[in-house]
């Protein structure tokens, strides 16, 4: 065992040398005397954790954690350089503002700029950052936390027995009744053999029987301009193209390998255009309404297969588009970012951003004299699970047999798992608030999984302020 290793002593008892970096008057001694003081066990499973905290510069041998501090009333001129000593000397390295109840102005902009430091240095440094008083003690227990963490994991939030069995119940219940699923059989080589380029699709789109589609499409979707605008052109009686990023092909590609979803073949992947199958039947915004209530219900159960049961079984460790790990979406603007090395630098960047957009509904909420909200940093789970990203009903079809079709998996790709029922809402509430039947908005929870206001109020930050970090355009 290495001399940087955390020791256990026992069972269920953790050890750790901690360096402590900082200028003079950050509160280097009085951390010293917090850690120092005694043993901490940690409420969630009982496990007790002992410091042996020493400065950074009265170490001997290389800590296993290093703290450096930062002072909120007087900025240290070397903080940079002592971070990256810090991360030198030490296997985990956190850093701790100090001083934070010194910031008195409430709202100022000092006190927007330290409340915005932590979530900052986290992106910009990619290291743990806490706002910290050692004085009243505020943000102690975070800290403390964090340490613990880094030594042994805390083991994730229960899911209480009550919520198992409706979980379990409510599965079955979709299983049940969910609708039968199909796939196109049909061969299709005579109308694909023209179809070598993009200047072959070229040739096909705007004519006659295109823009008849297109009109028909157009006034189905309740488009105002061209039918051109609407993106996707009947090619063939049987075949349809658009133009989509290579992701959409890839994202399609996977859903037909690893789950049963319905979704349309995809034809000619040298060309940039993506040709595919063509789906006779209706969008659900179109039918809903005309659907009675056990339908409407059996259809939700067959999206809850398809969301809860298979595309939420598939993961994996990093963030982003099937093909190119660049992570986008309805709630990532018009452009593409990353890619992220992890799921934790991709949290770090989210909560950046939800970060720099709080401020100005800080500033709307003075205005208005009202109580500003927190600052969003909710509790989430940020382990990438695959998601179809844009689960509206105009991206659901019910063909003439009464499968159910998802199609435009453009905003695919693996994110938490919050983010398909944070879509859905972010599109009936502020995309389409008027469009699709209440009787639709109900069902989300069920088909996607429950979302907390704070979730939800995370994410609307985050998307008010992306555009505002550039990324890659998708086109």
């Amino acid at each position: 065992m290495k001399d940087d290793d955390p020791l256990p002593l026992q069972d269920g008892f953790h050890h750790a040398t901690v360096a402590v970096y900082g200028e003079a008057g950050s509160g280097k001694k009085t951390l010293l005397s917090i850690l120092n003081k005694h043993p901490y066990k940690r409420a969630v499973d009982g496990k007790v954790f002992t410091f042996d905290a020493r400065l950074g510069t009265e170490c001997s041998a290389s800590a296993s954690i290093a703290i450096v501090l930062y002072n909120a009333v007087h900025p240290p001129p070397l903080f940079k350089e002592t971070l990256s000593l810090a991360r030198k000397e030490a296997g985990f390295t956190c850093v701790v503002q100090s001083k934070f109840d010194l910031v008195t102005c409430e709202y100022s902009d000092e006190h927007f700029d330290c409340l915005e430091f932590a979530p900052w240095v986290a992106y910009k440094y990619d290291v743990d950052c806490v706002n910290a008083s050692f004085t009243t003690a505020d943000g102690i227990e975070e800290l403390l936390s964090m340490l613990m963490n880094h030594l042994e994991p805390s083991p994730a939030p229960k899911v209480t027995l009550l919520e198992r069995l409706r979980d379990a119940i409510l599965d079955r219940i979709a299983a049940l009744f969910a609708l039968p699923t199909g796939r196109m059989i049909s061969d299709l080589s005579s109308e694909l053999l023209p179809i070598t380029s993009v200047a072959d699709v070229d040739d096909l789109l705007r004519t006659e029987f295109d823009m008849a589609w297109g009109n028909c499409l157009k006034q189905r979707l309740h488009a105002s301009d061209s039918p051109w605008s609407v993106g996707i052109h009947r090619i063939s009686q049987s075949l349809v193209a658009k133009t989509a990023t290579p992701s959409e092909r890839a994202s399609m590609e996977y859903v037909r390998q690893n789950t049963t979803i319905p979704v349309p073949r995809t034809y000619v992947p040298n060309i940039s255009m993506l040709v595919m199958d063509f789906i006779d039947g209706d969008m659900l915004h179109e039918c809903w309404d005309r659907l009675g209530l056990f339908r409407r219900f059996r259809i939700a159960c067959t999206l809850r297969v398809y969301v809860l049961k298979q595309m939420r079984a598939l993961w994996r460790p990093t963030v982003g588009a099937v093909d190119t790990f660049y992570a986008g979406g309805i709630l990532f603007g018009d452009d593409l970012h990353g890619p992220f090395e992890s799921p934790l630098r991709f949290r770090r960047f989210c909560e950046y951003v939800a970060c720099v957009g709080w401020r100005p509904v800080v500033a709307v909420s003075q205005m208005r004299g009202e109580k500003p909200p927190p600052m969003p940093r909710p509790s989430l789970d940020w382990t990438p699970v695959f998601t179809h990203g844009d689960l509206n009903p105009s991206n659901v079809l019910i063909d003439r047999q009464g499968t159910v079709w998802i199609i435009d998996w453009d905003s695919a790709g693996f994110y938490p798992s919050c983010i398909e029922s944070v879509a859905m809402w972010h599109v009936d509430v502020n995309v389409h608030p008027d469009d699709d039947a209440i009787s639709w908005h109900g069902y989300r929870w069920f088909i996607a999984g429950r979302t907390t206001e704070a979730e939800e109020q995370f994410w609307y930050t985050f998307f008010s302020t992306i555009h505002r970090f550039r990324g890659i355009p998708k086109f």
